[in-house]
């Protein structure tokens, strides 16, 4: 029976080695890298940077949309950062020596400077108005503005 069992196991072993010179141990890999590929454009195509859809999935802390702002039922920019995301509104404050520098948060609408930089600024824009509001932190407001916001900025977008 050892001698069944050998030529046997030198049967199998000799199939092995013609799959291997034919190259059929690449279809194992063929299959992985294949699946691979699949999965790879599968993810880049659903992360295609387009927005959310309406109605589920997770509010971005720093962004209120207007859709959300719509739902929301509020008069103006400054309800809806109070109604929608107050934690915009408390930031951490900032010592410094003088008044532009105590870390308060200063508005921007369309990119430009709004007002003298308080919150109650926000009170003067309609929210039908409204097509966005983000908060910036003062590192990535000093990348886009420059310096002298260290309190952040929210920047009001309106529909054009």
């Amino acid at each position: 029976m050892s001698d069944l069992f050998r030529q046997r196991q030198g049967n199998t072993m000799r199939r092995a080695v013609r799959s291997l010179r034919r190259g059929g141990w690449l279809a194992p890999t063929r299959l992985i890298a294949t699946v691979a590929a699949v999965v790879l454009v599968a993810t880049a195509c659903s992360s295609s940077g387009a927005p959310a859809p309406r109605g589920g999935g997770r509010s971005a802390p720093n962004l209120i949309t207007e859709d959300e702002i719509a739902k929301a039922s509020v008069q103006n920019a400054l309800e809806a950062v109070q109604k929608l995301r107050p934690a915009m509104l408390k930031r951490p404050t900032v010592a410094s020596a003088n008044a532009q520098s105590k870390g308060e948060l200063v508005i921007y609408v369309d990119n430009t400077r709004f007002g003298s930089g308080a919150v109650e600024n926000l009170r003067q824009i309609p929210a039908s108005t409204i097509a966005a509001v983000r908060y910036f932190s003062a590192s990535e407001s000093q990348m886009k503005w420059g310096s002298n916001h260290p309190g952040g900025v929210i920047e009001v977008l309106t529909k054009r």
